[in-house]
Order: structure tokens, then C-alpha cells, then sequence
């Protein structure tokens, strides 16, 4: 028990530290590009007692930056450092969140939701294709290279957080060639030495023309927030953002230099985005976001979002992403049921719970936190 206690201390203090050293950067910069928003002490009392029953002291800064960015000025936002250590880790039962958020278990987890095709998968170093037969690694290179001049995604099952090494890859005659070209790989033996384990190769999604319009390099995606509520169990949609990426990226997560947008009750986007720094932006490749129109079939994936809750009985918050092909069905990437981003949602469309706010935290006050090491020692 005292080694448990000293972990999770431990944790508590690397959360600290690293959004601690988050919000500085964030304040330093957004405090260049404009008037602070400094809430009265009403809002400030309205904070603290909100936060009483789970913390005494909270970061006030991260209500400056919600707030200015947004333009939504309330007392309910939730600081980062609060929501990983304190909320998600009540919300959210973390030691059995890992398993769930393993992609190449998504076509047997999620049946009756459109996924991009899988051609092969590697499960703890042991290379499957499609229909889980083990396959030795010239059998999974005969099968890729079947698929010759038509584009594919390879990334980690597990841990692609943040876009981290999803490649677009291509199967050519002398090789495989990488989209844009980084010099690394010509053949799938490399291909595969370079992921080592617990990676999936799926195919390519063509995207429908309105992605498209906001940026073609990258496969963008819409994130829908959804909470299972500890009153009535039912699923509701706190947050719905557009997330695009930069020119010649192919993703379109923040820490790749994406960009978020809110996307309003009336299914048009906001007229600015963010960066992870905080930045501001207003159009994005000569488009404006006001003038980008109503997002088509958002119905549809919120519908989709709200179905995909019912198959994660272990986490009441999830970050669930779809993009939309060029026959306008929405394809479900990725559901996030651990260490999910918060300071988008906030930092666009006001406090992360809203309404729920109240009733979360009282749960929060009265329900143990649970605690997983997520990474490898």
C-alpha cells in the first residue's frame, strides 16, 4: 500500500509539473496577442467552492486562459492538472482502459460501425491479417504489396496518441514509398522493424469534399465528447469539434500543428480555431471557418458517438473520432478513453461539463480514483 501511495503521488506530480509548465507557455503567449480576461473575485469564490469538496487550492490561471480564448467567461471550467488526476481517473476505470483503446480489437469490439478496412495487424509481435491468421512476416509482405498503388495508413494500435508515427505508405513495384516521402522505409521488413510491435496497416479513406476543403494533405476528423451520466446513465454530447491539419500534414492532431473548431447547436463551425499553444486562427488555407457552412452529416456522427458509448461500459467519458468518406458515411478512427485532451473543448466552446459540471464533481468527492501505470518501464 505505502509503494501504491508513493506511485500515485508520484503521478499527481508529473501531471503537476508538466501542465504547470503548460499554462505558463499558454499564458506568455496568448498575453502577446491581447487583453487578459482577469475574473472578479464572485467568479473566483464560485470556483473555489465548486472545487472544495475534491481539491482545496486549484490552478486559477487555466480559468484566465479558458476564458480569455473562448471568450466565455464562467467559473466552471475545469483546470488540466485537476481533470487528469482527479476526474478522469474516477470517470474513467483506467485499469481496464488500455485494453479499449487497442485499434486492431475495434472490428471485433465495435461490429455494425464503418472502419477502415484492415489489411494486416501486429498483437504483441505477433503479425495477423485480416481475419486473425497468424502469418509470417513474407506473408504479411506478399499481402501488402498486393494492394500495389493504393494507399495505406500504418500507426500503432495502442499508443498513436497525438498522431505519433502514422504514416501514409504506398506499395510500389521496387518497394514500399512513404506519403510525403521521409527516406526511412523501401521495404516491409523495415516497414515492420521500424514499428516492432502492436501496430495495424488499414486501408486509405478518400474523404468527402467538405474535409477536403479544409485541408487535403491530412485526414481530418470530427471529435465528439460524450458522457455517460451518473444520474440517469443516460449518453449525452458535451462538446463536437472539427479538427484539421496543417498543410503537407497528414493528421490533424494539435500536437502535429492541427488545428480544433467548435462546431455550434446549429452544426456550423465557429468562426476561429485553435493551436495548442492557444493561438487564434480565423481562416485556415484562404477559407474562413464562419463561412465554411453547416457540417454535413454531424447528426449522424453524433448519433454514431452516442451508440459507440454503449460498448465502453468501463469509461463514462469518451473522445470518439470519425471522418466522413467521399459517399458521405461517417468512419469511426479512434475512441479515447484515457489521457483525453481537454483544453480544446474548453479553450472553444466553454466549460467541458457544462451542465453536468455539478453533478460530476459531487460524484467525484464520493467515488475512489483509480490508478494505472500507462506506460512501459
Amino acid at each position: 500500500m505505502l509503494l501504491h501511495h508513493l506511485l500515485v503521488k508520484a503521478f499527481e506530480l508529473r501531471i503537476k509539473i508538466l501542465t504547470g509548465r503548460k499554462i505558463k507557455q499558454i499564458l506568455q503567449n496568448i498575453a502577446g496577442n491581447g487583453k487578459l480576461w482577469v475574473p472578479d473575485k464572485q467568479v473566483f469564490g464560485d470556483h473555489d467552492k465548486l472545487f472544495q469538496p475534491i481539491r482545496k487550492r486549484t490552478n486559477r490561471r487555466w480559468l484566465k486562459v479558458y476564458g480569455t480564448i473562448s471568450g466565455i467567461h464562467d467559473s466552471r471550467y475545469i483546470p488540466e492538472d485537476l481533470y487528469y488526476s482527479e476526474i478522469e481517473p474516477r470517470l474513467n476505470y483506467k485499469p481496464l482502459s488500455k485494453a479499449y483503446t487497442d485499434k486492431n480489437i475495434y472490428p471485433d469490439l465495435l461490429k455494425g460501425f464503418l472502419l477502415p478496412k484492415t489489411i494486416i495487424r501486429n498483437v504483441n509481435g505477433v503479425l495477423y491479417d485480416a481475419e486473425w491468421n497468424s502469418i509470417s512476416e513474407h506473408r504479411a509482405s506478399e499481402i501488402i504489396m498486393q494492394e500495389e498503388d493504393r494507399k495505406l495508413v500504418i500507426k500503432p494500435s495502442v499508443e498513436s496518441g497525438g498522431g505519433r508515427s502514422v504514416r501514409v505508405i504506398k506499395a510500389e513495384k521496387n518497394g514500399i514509398s512513404t506519403i510525403p516521402p521521409d527516406g526511412k522505409i523501401t521495404t516491409s521488413g523495415l516497414l515492420f522493424s521500424l514499428y516492432g510491435t502492436n501496430f495495424i496497416v488499414q486501408e486509405f479513406i478518400n474523404q468527402h469534399s467538405f474535409l477536403i476543403n479544409l485541408n487535403s494533405s491530412s485526414v481530418n476528423t470530427i471529435r465528439i465528447l460524450t458522457y455517460r451520466s451518473v444520474a440517469d446513465q443516460k449518453v449525452h454530447v458535451l462538446h463536437r469539434i472539427m479538427r484539421m491539419g496543417q498543410p503537407g500534414s497528414i493528421v490533424d492532431n494539435q500536437a502535429a500543428g492541427g488545428l480544433a473548431c467548435g462546431i455550434g447547436s446549429d452544426g456550423r463551425m465557429a468562426d476561429f480555431a485553435v493551436d495548442k499553444k492557444g493561438n487564434k486562427y480565423f481562416s485556415h488555407n484562404g477559407n474562413s471557418f464562419e463561412s465554411a457552412g453547416i457540417v454535413p452529416f454531424l447528426d449522424l456522427v453524433c448519433g454514431q458517438a452516442v451508440r459507440v458509448a454503449e460498448y465502453f461500459p468501463y469509461a463514462r467519458l469518451l473522445g470518439t473520432d470519425f471522418t466522413i468518406n467521399e459517399s458521405g458515411l461517417p468512419v469511426l478512427l479512434e475512441v479515447n478513453n484515457m489521457n483525453n485532451e481537454i483544453n480544446f473543448y474548453q479553450m472553444t466552446g466553454g466549460p467541458l461539463f457544462g451542465e453536468f459540471t455539478g453533478e460530476i464533481l459531487d460524484f467525484c468527492a464520493s467515488h475512489p480514483a483509480s490508478f494505472l501505470i500507462d506506460f512501459d518501464i
